[in-house]
């Protein structure tokens, strides 16, 4: 939220980067039973357990539930790492990422 905030800011502030698509900067990309692992770890907490729901189970329920048939799109985010190319936004506002230690702490504390 807080690198959110800061490119947000960052931008508005700066007449060039209107009109432009800027990802914010980011940590290396990790699958969300990484992110889980290590947010829980950063309080002491044992990994929680992170499975991904089969296809064929998602396939079935998206004939009856429209929210089904959403997040089947997005199943691939519990087995692959988000990927984003964020190097224009870092070169432009030279920004860096919060240090994901301090993202992992901070999302716990929430």
């Amino acid at each position: 939220m807080l690198d959110t905030a800061r490119l947000l800011v960052a931008a508005a502030d700066d007449q060039t980067s209107h009109g432009h698509t800027w990802h914010v900067p980011s940590n290396a990309p990790r699958t969300q039973q990484q992110a889980l692992t290590d947010v829980m770890a950063a309080v002491g907490r044992p990994a929680p357990k992170v499975s991904a729901v089969p296809d064929v189970v998602f396939g079935a329920m998206a004939r009856v539930v429209p929210l089904m048939r959403e997040l089947r799109q997005l199943s691939y985010q519990w087995t692959r790492p988000y990927v984003l190319d964020d190097t224009a936004a870092r070169q432009h506002f030279a920004m860096e990422p919060t240090p994901w230690e301090d993202v992992c702490r901070r999302s716990a504390e929430q």
